[in-house]
């Protein structure tokens, strides 16, 4: 499984690169759909959706906001909005894994579960979107930036949890994942974050405030894969799909980028207001 794992990510990172830094912005925002339209696939599933028909109208409509989000990037008071809710979506649910959330997931009616789960899956898929897309025209180094968090905040509590792991995260939601695995993967992370810091221009009175944002980004991550997780769960799916091997499926892969990339844009949005 690691050999697998390792072999899949090496095979896409030149891909990843090639597409961060080359791709005019609206070819990288069309290859994201394309991406995400296989997680959103996914995410139908998780959903409970059954019949074909059900599945492919929920990503038809999802393909229709993308494309009405691509017609209104122009408008920054659009943006800001998506970006403002998905911040807000994340703290909410920060309180609510506190609070036995996999219970009350699983207690909703089959109909309160399907509009649920479609609107989560919507705001994660969209949210995610828009925010690549805002930081490959802004800066394309920053989506690297944003990835190479994830990946090692990743890497970092896989290594660590499996070595040193005793003190279970959230033994109702993800047995497999430990504080000892978060630990690791924020200081992997952090690592990343100070070689950023010492490669690229920043300015150093800006310095503390990029840190803190990428390292608030990196712990959300944390719980965009917790909140998959929970979906995960309920609906008895272990991984959302088979489509990259040794990692599960497209979703399995994203969970954790549905948190960091949304957070990360509107941690400078927040920052921008208050300051």
């Amino acid at each position: 499984m690691l050999e697998k794992r390792i072999l899949t990510a090496l095979l896409l990172l030149p891909l990843v690169i090639l597409a961060i830094f080359y791709l005019p912005n609206p070819a990288f925002a069309l290859l994201w759909a394309v991406v995400l339209n296989f997680a959103a696939w996914e995410w139908s599933a998780l959903a409970r959706l059954n019949s074909l028909l059900a599945r492919l109208a929920w990503v038809l409509v999802l393909d229709l906001l993308l494309v009405a989000v691509w017609f209104s990037i122009n408008i920054n008071m659009v943006t800001d909005a998506v970006m403002l809710v998905a911040a807000a979506f994340w703290a909410v649910v920060i309180i609510a894994l506190l609070f036995d959330i996999t219970r009350r997931v699983s207690a909703l009616s089959a109909p309160a579960y399907h509009v649920v789960s479609l609107v989560v899956g919507a705001l994660l898929i969209v949210s995610t979107w828009l925010a690549l897309v805002l930081l490959h025209d802004s800066q394309a180094s920053s989506v690297l930036l944003v990835f190479c968090l994830v990946w090692a905040a990743d890497s970092g509590a896989y290594f660590a949890g499996r070595r040193f792991g005793k003190h279970k995260l959230a033994p109702a939601i993800s047995p497999g994942k430990s504080w000892e695995g978060v630990l690791g993967g924020l200081l992997l992370s952090l690592l990343v974050v100070g070689f950023w810091v010492l490669l690229t221009d920043i300015p150093s009175v800006e310095q503390p405030a990029f840190i803190i944002i990428a390292m608030l980004a990196v712990m959300l991550s944390i719980y965009g894969d917790l909140l998959e997780s929970v979906f995960k769960r309920v609906s008895g799916i272990k991984d959302s799909g088979q489509l990259l091997p040794g990692h599960g499926g497209a979703m399995d892969r994203l969970d954790s980028l549905t948190a960091a990339a949304p957070v990360f844009v509107a941690g400078y949005l927040i920052k921008d207001m208050l300051l």
